[in-house]
């Protein structure tokens, strides 16, 4: 879930560089909602979250840069 959120405030720190927001609808609820009884996550699976999470921080800090107020 924590891997997830950072992935998601990248996002959202892409947009508010922007003078942007994301929808209050909460869109994203959709995915951390849904739970199932005796889910077990597997610490591949943790390590694999947090990569991409790393990832999509190192694409964000390239891509600000060269994003401009939205008009």
């Amino acid at each position: 879930m924590l891997a997830y959120d950072a992935g998601r405030f990248v996002g959202e720190a892409l947009l508010a560089h922007q003078g942007l927001r994301p929808t209050q609808a909460g869109g994203h609820l959709a995915v951390t909602d849904p739970s199932f009884p005796g889910e077990h996550v597997e610490a591949a699976e943790v390590v694999a979250a947090i990569a991409t999470a790393q990832s999509l921080l190192i694409a964000g800090e390239q891509l600000i840069e060269h994003l401009r107020l939205f008009v």
